[in-house]
């Protein structure tokens, strides 16, 4: 099991022509993603987080369970930054309330430009993530060819969450990708239509 063999599995999370024509392969993939709505559904962004991530206890992966992390990953990232959603509106309603979350909407950075709530909030998800656990290039492709997803067929939740992480995962790769300035602005506003 070597690099190389790593490397063909990080593809299939955003080239899904590889094994999408196989039943058994779609089948799994469908079948994992469904657990994962069912656990975001119920309130539990956490456990669909796990899910998604294919958390195993104590255990070597086994070849399927490492195909589905590798297909799951892009779910994994949009689950990732919705439970940093849950987590930043805590902290912000426990720092000093709705009014002055409010006004501290658009703040300055130290170069004197204004820095949104939304860059805030990337700056606070990048920050959790070691620098070299990640690459944003591949979270971007990941998420915008997520294996199973119709915008038009989700739920309103999954959907949410996708275009949530879509918008972060934009202005995280930004800086090694030529990103359109308004495309984080307009998965946000999916974001909140979906809702």
């Amino acid at each position: 099991e070597g690099g190389d063999d790593e490397d063909c599995f990080a593809t299939f999370a955003y080239d899904h022509r590889q094994w999408w024509n196989r039943p058994e392969l779609r089948t799994a993939v469908v079948a994992w993603k469904r657990c994962l709505v069912e656990a975001l559904h119920a309130g539990c962004a956490a456990r669909a987080l796990n899910v998604a991530r294919v958390e195993l206890s104590g255990r070597p992966a086994s070849t399927c369970e490492r195909f589905l992390r590798s297909t799951m990953s892009g779910y994994a990232s949009a689950m990732q930054w919705w439970v940093q959603l849950e987590r930043f509106a805590v902290e912000l309603s426990d720092e000093s309330g709705s009014i002055a979350a409010a006004e501290g909407a658009v703040q300055e950075d130290s170069s004197g430009s204004a820095r949104t709530s939304l860059s805030e909030f990337v700056a606070r998800g990048m920050a959790a993530v070691p620098e070299e656990d990640l690459d944003w290039d591949f979270e971007w492709r990941a998420l915008m060819w997520l294996p199973g997803f119709s915008s038009e067929s989700e739920g309103p939740l999954l959907l949410a969450a996708v275009e949530l992480g879509r918008a972060c995962v934009s202005l995280a790769s930004g800086a090694t990708r030529s990103a359109a300035d308004d495309a984080p602005w307009n998965h946000i506003v999916n974001t909140v239509v979906s809702l």
